[in-house]
């Protein structure tokens, strides 16, 4: 029994330390009202990532390669948005319930983001 205890209080404190570790990657969905959708392998969604981290606005990075998951959930959020999902750019951004994406004037959108998600 005491080794449960210990044991559940060991992997309550790991779990704990590890959220903190990383703020800006929050696995809570609900608790964030950034969501960016891309690829690690996407220089984009790297720049975008930089951008918000320097700028200290909070976000979840969610890698539609990675995980079917977040593709599926991009996706829904594009057609519910009306926009073609064929047509999408990486990054895509939900910030709570809008979708942004990446147009031709890049710095252009970084700026925006950092903009609506300071108000």
């Amino acid at each position: 029994m005491k080794i449960t205890v210990c044991a559940l209080f060991l992997l309550g404190f790991i779990y704990t330390g590890l959220a903190q570790e990383n703020p800006t990657d929050s696995t809570n969905k609900q608790e964030e009202t950034l969501i960016i959708y891309g690829s690690s392998t996407c220089h984009y969604c790297q720049d975008t990532k930089a951008y918000l981290k320097e700028h200290k606005v909070p976000f979840e990075f969610c890698d539609i390669y990675e995980d079917r998951n977040n593709l599926q959930e991009m996706v829904a959020k594009l057609k519910q948005d009306g926009l073609d999902p064929h047509s999408a750019r990486l990054p895509v951004v939900d910030m709570s319930g809008k979708i942004f994406m990446n147009g031709d004037d890049f710095d252009g959108f970084l700026e925006n983001l950092v903009e609506k998600a300071k108000k």
